[in-house]
């Protein structure tokens, strides 16, 4: 029996489960042991201004080193891009969906009926709307299209952000779209795409990992439940990140995905001054994530800097 390392927050409870049903499949069993993050504890100020991704992960990385528990499991986007040793990440999941979905009041709603993907056309209407988001890449998109809004900061898990949405504190919030395919609650809620073209998700969004220590005697038997796609995908993705440096701290999106015999990816970017730039490329599936992350980094930052 191998303890597994979890937050402990309905969706991360969710996800370890589903990874302890994984386990099975591989003949090893597991049961869970929550961790307290730093993350979880400070929720009144936006990740940014005070650690970054960082902050979901280092008390669960030392229930690792310590022997505490053997695995833990991560919705991928909340670990930072560079993983540092002794751990490693051998067993990443086939990706849930990637995108954004914005959850809009009942009143406001009824203004996009009939409609299931939002692009930014429907942000342009000067409205003053409010806005709740904790990331500074969702509300420089939002800016982007329309400065108008106002963007509040928002923190804290999916029950607590939509009974804030209930209460009025929020016209709309935003969330990725694989909280709601793994939690039961789209059938309630007025929620809707947000076209990934132009609301490009962050790197990894929709992945879930295992973090485990390099010398687990489990590292090998992981392997075998890794997507290959997914975690070639995801690997262009979070080193796009690393070459810029990116945390929490920068404003960022970046989205792989295959086409066919090719992989397609779309990357924006924004300054503090609210500059954007993008980027698109199309590889062939046999180029090296690296070298495909790197052509994208250069585009990005040719436009950004330059």
């Amino acid at each position: 029996m191998i303890n597994v390392a979890t937050r402990g927050s309905k969706l991360a409870l969710w996800q370890a489960e589903f990874v302890r049903e994984k386990l099975k499949s591989i003949g090893v069993s597991a049961q869970l042991k929550v961790v307290k993050t730093t993350g979880d504890i400070i929720q009144d100020k936006p990740l940014h201004e005070w650690g970054g991704k960082g902050v979901f992960v280092k008390e669960i990385e030392k229930a690792l080193l310590d022997r505490e528990a053997d695995i833990a499991v991560h919705s991928l986007k909340d670990l930072p891009a560079n993983i540092e040793s002794p751990f490693v990440l051998p067993c990443i999941f086939a990706r849930h969906p990637a995108h954004d979905v914005i959850v809009l009041s009942k009143q406001l709603a009824k203004r996009f009926a009939g409609k299931e993907i939002l692009s930014q056309d429907d942000f342009r209407d000067s409205t003053p709307l409010k806005m709740g988001t904790g990331s500074l890449r969702r509300s420089w998109l939002l800016r982007s299209v329309n400065p108008q809004l106002a963007i509040l900061p928002m923190r804290g898990n999916i029950d607590t952000r939509l009974k804030r949405l209930q209460d009025g504190d929020f016209d709309a919030i935003i969330l990725a779209g694989a909280s709601l395919y793994r939690l039961p609650l789209a059938q309630d809620l007025a929620a809707f795409t947000l076209d990934p073209v132009w609301f490009v998700p962050c790197a990894a969004q929709g992945a879930l990992a295992v973090e485990t220590l390099k010398d687990h005697p489990l590292v090998g038997k992981l392997r075998h439940l890794t997507d290959a796609t997914t975690e070639r995908l995801v690997a262009i993705e979070r080193k796009v990140l690393s070459l810029l440096g990116a945390d929490c701290n920068l404003p960022v999106g970046v989205h792989a995905r295959e086409e066919g015999n090719t992989v397609r990816c779309r990357a924006v970017l924004f300054d503090e001054t609210g500059k954007e730039s993008r980027s698109q490329a199309v590889f062939a599936k046999s180029i090296p994530a690296d070298d495909c992350a790197q052509q994208i980094f250069e585009a990005l930052y040719s436009v950004q800097y330059n």
